[in-house]
């Protein structure tokens, strides 16, 4: 009997010790309130609590995602110390199941990383593909657009050897019928002697609608031409700008 009771003293008197110590420093921390409470908390508390918002949650899903990593992680690096001088059986098979629970989570990490790998180089290959069929169909562009200015080049040659050749009061009626950004494309290529016979001889109403369009596709190319120039130029000036100062 004096047996069985000094097992139960000694079992439960650190564990009494403790509760006496909380006790204690309740006491003296909180004066005559509460000392501790199991369950509801009394009312003082309670209404402190109802009467402290609580903040409102943040949009935080990067650092969500972060902390998960984290949280993997640690889980995975957090390992159970082992007493290997008093190591029992059962504590053998926890741990060795817990192995093996950790390095099945590492081999899904791994799939679900090889996964996304997989995705992240199909989507390279499908855009990859696509920019080399884009530079393609532009090299095809660039090339057809090459061949038309040169079918039309050609066109134009031929047409100006052969309105030259004629007499310009012959000439002037067939030339007004013509699309006007043909008639101005010749004009450019003709002498200015020539332009200006061949509006002498077409009728008043057509020769001022050339010379008035004429002008106004002449104005137009100017102007592109001085922009392009005042563009240059201000690039150039900005360049020059960025340059350090010459040092004697």
């Amino acid at each position: 009997m004096f047996n069985a009771l000094g097992n139960l003293l000694s079992r439960y008197t650190i564990p009494i010790i403790i509760v006496l110590k909380i006790g204690v420093l309740s006491y003296i921390f909180m004066g005559d309130k509460k000392w501790f409470w199991i369950g509801d908390k009394p009312a003082s508390a309670q209404s402190k609590a109802e009467d402290t918002p609580e903040p409102a949650p943040a949009d935080t899903s990067d650092k969500n995602d972060e902390n998960k990593r984290k949280g993997f992680l640690d889980d995975l690096l957090n390992l159970p110390k082992i007493d290997s001088e008093n190591l029992k059986k059962d504590e053998v098979g926890r741990y060795l199941t817990l192995l093996e629970r950790k390095q099945s989570q590492v081999d899904n990490r791994i799939q679900v990383l090889k996964a996304r790998e997989a995705q992240l180089k199909s989507l390279e290959a499908s855009v990859d593909d696509k920019l080399k069929k884009l530079d393609e169909e532009m090299a095809f562009f660039q090339q057809t657009i090459q061949k038309e200015k040169q079918i039309q080049g050609d066109r134009l040659d031929k047409l100006l050897e052969f309105y030259q050749k004629m007499d310009p009061k012959k000439a002037a009626p067939i030339i007004e019928k013509l699309d006007k950004d043909l008639v101005v494309a010749l004009f450019n290529r003709f002498p200015q002697k020539q332009t200006t016979l061949l509006l002498q001889f077409m009728t008043a109403d057509k020769s001022v609608e050339l010379t008035e369009y004429y002008g106004r596709i002449r104005s137009a190319k100017e102007y592109e031409m001085l922009k392009e120039i005042n563009t240059t130029l201000r690039k150039e000036f900005q360049d020059c700008k960025g340059m350090p100062e010459k040092t004697p």
